[in-house]
């Protein structure tokens, strides 16, 4: 049974990304090992849809200033790089799955890939629900809340990296029955048909406003982007079509099996 390790700098139940991802493999037959912060209260040690988790005493900050960032990300990369090791002499790890942010915890596999030959993923994310104007809430509540707004926004400030990215909102905004908005990315370009999701050019809250009020003026549009939305998931772009291409990418990263001769 091949062993894969997920990292991630958040509280995991909190996690949808990181918990379908875990489930994924778990349901292909792979160990999962999954290395993530630990709130007061949490046990170090637990199991979740699964996977076994190793909790690490580590605590967000949220609001704070850089060096406090800095100090916390540390703390967590330098432990999940320890424990990385302490699971690896107990049971092989033969993929990282490192989840930002940070970007650079995916350095907590180096002092494995040291010790033998891993796969290594590096997936740039952002975690944990979080409504701004609701404060954070129970992961299970959130699609109840996306359910009951009238548009899904998918914000996101463009630069060279942003623009191969894609927001998770864009997905559960379509599967949810929502309109979706979202500011014109090549990946967003690349993946999701233009009919599904309206644009808006980052940075211009004038065009922004401007497809909104389109939008709201014509139920024609409206009821189109959200058939084409709910098409396009069931079309390939559901989690069960991106948990399958997961195992397979998985598969891929596995060390190839050692010549006994």
């Amino acid at each position: 049974m091949p062993h894969l390790a997920l990292v991630v700098h958040s509280y995991v139940d909190e996690d949808p990304r990181v918990r379908r991802a875990a489930r994924a493999a778990v349901a292909a037959g792979w160990h999962v090992s999954i290395i993530s912060l630990q709130r007061d209260g949490d046990p170090a040690r637990g199991e979740l849809d699964g996977a076994q988790l190793y909790r690490q005493p580590v605590q967000r900050h949220q609001g704070a200033g850089i060096s406090t960032y800095v100090v916390e990300y540390g703390r967590f990369a330098v432990r999940a790089a320890r424990e990385l090791l302490r699971i690896d002499r107990e049971r092989p790890i033969d993929v990282v799955h490192a989840n930002s942010v940070p970007d650079w915890l995916v350095f907590a596999a180096v002092p494995l890939r040291r010790r033998h030959r891993i796969g290594l993923i590096l997936d740039l994310h952002e975690a944990s629900p979080e409504l701004f104007r609701l404060g954070r809430v129970p992961f299970e509540a959130v699609p109840a809340l996306v359910r009951g707004a009238d548009i899904a926004l998918a914000p996101t400030r463009l630069d060279e990296f942003t623009d191969l990215s894609i927001s998770n909102k864009v997905f559960e905004g379509m599967a949810s029955g929502r309109l979706v908005l979202g500011t014109r990315l090549k990946t967003l370009d690349d993946l999701v048909p233009e009919e599904s999701v309206a644009r808006y050019t980052s940075g211009s809250a004038e065009e922004a406003a401007a497809v909104i009020r389109r939008l709201a003026s014509d139920p024609a549009e409206r009821a189109s982007r959200i058939d084409s939305g709910l098409a396009a998931i069931r079309g390939g772009l559901s989690w069960e079509a991106a948990g399958a291409a997961y195992v397979q990418r998985l598969t891929a990263l596995l060390p190839p099996p050692v010549d006994p001769r």
